[in-house]
């Protein structure tokens, strides 16, 4: 078995409680979050403050999922997955821009299943409850939805299992939240994820740019998110 700063770029000591798991890394969190030094691995790049951890994870389920196991063995009690996602459908509370945090999240991360013309029911993971609970009531006071979630291993698939998302009413797409929340319960840690809406499935798809004043609210939506998150870690580095 590799060494933990192998995978890490730290040692286990220098691991926080709370890790923040961020599959793409921003100058902005990482000056929000007062993050001085930043440590990469050949897999990994890591970086604390007083009371949390940055791990940069790269983007995909495999990447996120090994690094929640790798975290097993280790000070690390709270997991959090901060990231974008996209929407299934457009609805009088949620947009572009918007904040979501998934309560379950169904695996279809398997590009081949998702090509394949024969229908198939996916398996579905979920965040812990209590600390859902306890992220929700932390910041009570913002609009952040609790939704159902897909993650997918295809964003050119999306639009062809549109009315099985629409059939299980799932709201929103990522890549990594249903590989995370498995990974998480296997090795009971607690996990949370929380996501702003950067596209939208017919109206606003993925590979189309954004108007001007559409990348403003998401930037601006993504900042809002960041200072979010430093305000849920001081929390649970309080209680």
């Amino acid at each position: 078995m590799p060494e933990f700063k192998d995978i890490f770029g730290i040692t286990r000591s220098q691991l926080r409680k709370t890790c923040l798991l961020v599959p793409v890394l921003t100058k902005d969190l990482l000056k929000k979050l007062d993050i001085q030094d930043f440590k990469r691995s050949n897999f990994y790049a890591c970086g604390s403050n007083e009371h949390t951890t940055v791990i940069h994870t790269l983007m995909g389920p495999s990447f996120v999922g090994d690094a929640v196991l790798h975290l097993s063995e280790s000070p690390c009690a709270n997991l959090i997955l901060f990231g974008s996602c996209g929407l299934v459908q457009t609805t009088p509370q949620l947009n572009l821009g918007s904040l979501v945090t998934p309560y379950e999240s169904y695996a279809m991360e398997s590009f081949s299943d998702l090509l394949s013309e024969e229908p198939r029911d996916f398996n579905s993971s979920a965040a812990d409850n209590d600390f859902l609970n306890k992220f929700l009531y932390c910041l009570r006071k913002e609009e952040i939805q609790a939704v159902k979630c897909a993650s997918f291993g295809s964003i050119a698939l999306e639009s062809k299992h549109r009315d099985y998302l629409l059939k299980e009413n799932i709201q929103v797409m990522d890549m990594e939240s249903a590989a995370f929340f498995f990974a998480a319960k296997h090795t009971a840690k607690k996990a949370v994820a929380l996501f702003y809406v950067t596209d939208i499935m017919a109206d606003q798809p993925a590979f189309k740019p954004l108007a001007e004043k559409d990348k403003q609210k998401v930037l601006h939506s993504r900042s809002h998110a960041i200072d979010l998150l430093v305000q849920f870690t001081d929390y649970l580095a309080a209680n």
